[in-house]
């Protein structure tokens, strides 16, 4: 073996261990020596905590995972508020919570500090109200307008066309940029508060639609890195949480290749595995298969379906057979507003008794309609179309999730 080749073999390992000796240096003397990724100009420490290139956000915090126990004790008796409680709640800047929850406990004098510790915990789960969140940009309109609602608990499906406001949304939720007013509360702490986006950020995993590991590093190697971020600082512990979830994700015969190497499936694995780091018990999915094949797209549907049994996730997508599949529960987006916040299997609700199939014709409908598809045939193009006075000849059809979202979207854009 030449000596170059032998060089071109050790040194991107040599280059890998270094980067993680510097990790570990920076956590302990809280020093910011490692370049971090970037998303769409945001400097991320894919914990959650950022800089936008705007100077918004806050910078990235290297500091140390403080211990802390877990009880191995089951949660006390919750009593949940209806939602005019929950919004009472918040007028008085208190949120909505959970009797014995962290939350009801720090307003109860019992540890009213947000840290890991009180934020949440593994037995329970984390609760998040959002009050008349807005968000402006400048020389741009408004992205989120008086948004307000209460994420429930497991797999949430946040949907709407491009410049809706989702992005936007997930990245306030995730701490990377801060809201124009409004507040959200994550177990009755708001996230405005620099403590709480620190406590939340060792809890928080999050997979942007754009993600770009180390391409040098090894899926092993990536996540180990992540570990240490994270605070996990016992590298046994790491390593076996590491190993765990590639076998997880099926990365299991790759996991001592370089990520460079990889498709886009595959970088898409290695950034849930890097977002399941450190068991979070939130997690935000952005835009998880755009542009996967379709074999890609049912294994990453599988995997997200299993992830929401004992945490909060929220999985933003356009394809509305992605939501179907995985989210029992599902926001509609526009215009920066909330159209719909309900269960799923309800959306279809808004089409019933106006969804019409048309006869083949060259003639498109009339104006008005909301044509949902068309089928081009030997004799012409059928038409399913949404409306109150369907065409003579049409016959009725079943709603269909993507016909109720149809009407959602087009019709009356601008009520709230």
């Amino acid at each position: 073996m030449s000596l170059s080749s032998l060089l071109g073999a050790i040194l991107p390992m040599i280059v890998a261990r270094i980067t993680g000796v510097l990790a570990w240096f920076a956590l302990v003397f809280s020093s910011p020596m490692l370049p971090v990724p970037t998303v769409n100009g945001t400097i991320l420490n894919v914990i959650g905590d950022a800089v936008g290139a705007d100077g918004s956000g806050s910078a990235p915090s290297t500091r140390p995972r403080e211990a802390s126990s877990r009880s191995p004790a089951r949660p006390p008796t919750r009593h949940i508020p209806d939602r005019a409680a929950r919004r009472r709640h918040a007028a008085h800047g208190v949120g909505w919570m959970v009797l014995g929850t962290p939350a009801h406990n720090a307003l109860n004098g019992t540890g009213g500090t947000p840290t890991e510790k009180n934020i949440t915990r593994k037995e329970d789960v984390m609760f998040i109200s959002i009050n008349h969140l807005t968000k402006d940009f400048l020389r741009k309109p408004r992205a989120l307008d008086d948004v307000t609602c209460d994420l429930p608990h497991g797999m949430v499906g946040l949907i709407g066309p491009n410049g809706a406001g989702k992005t936007t949304l997930m990245r306030i939720l995730a701490g990377i940029i801060r809201p124009t007013s409004g507040q959200v509360l994550m177990d009755g702490h708001d996230l405005k508060d620099e403590r709480t986006r620190r406590a939340l950020k060792r809890t928080l995993g999050y997979l942007p639609q754009d993600i770009e590991p180390y391409p040098q590093l090894t899926p092993l190697e990536f996540l180990d890195y992540v570990g240490v971020l994270k605070g996990i600082d016992d590298t046994r512990k790491r390593m076996r949480q590491a190993h765990e979830l590639i076998e997880r994700v099926g990365l299991t015969d790759v996991a001592d290749r370089r990520i460079g190497g990889f498709s886009g499936g595959m970088r898409r694995r290695v950034g849930i595995a890097q977002a399941l780091m450190a068991d979070p018990r939130l997690i935000i999915v952005d835009e998880p298969t755009a542009g996967l094949d379709p074999e890609e797209r049912m294994r990453f549907r599988t995997l997200l379906a299993g992830l929401g049994g004992d945490r909060t996730v929220i999985l933003s997508t356009h394809i509305l057979d992605d939501i179907a599949q995985t989210c029992p529960y599902v926001f509609v987006l526009r215009q920066g507003r909330i159209r719909y916040d309900g269960p799923t299997e309800h959306l279809t609700e808004h089409a019933t008794g106006r969804v019409w199939l048309t006869q083949p014709s060259n003639t498109p409908p009339p104006a008005g309609m909301i044509v949902a598809n068309a089928v081009t045939t030997a004799r012409g193009v059928r038409y399913r179309v949404i409306t109150d006075t369907p065409p003579a000849d049409a016959h009725p059809m079943d709603p269909t999730l993507e016909d109720g979202y149809m009407v959602l979207i087009e019709e009356h854009p601008d009520q709230h």
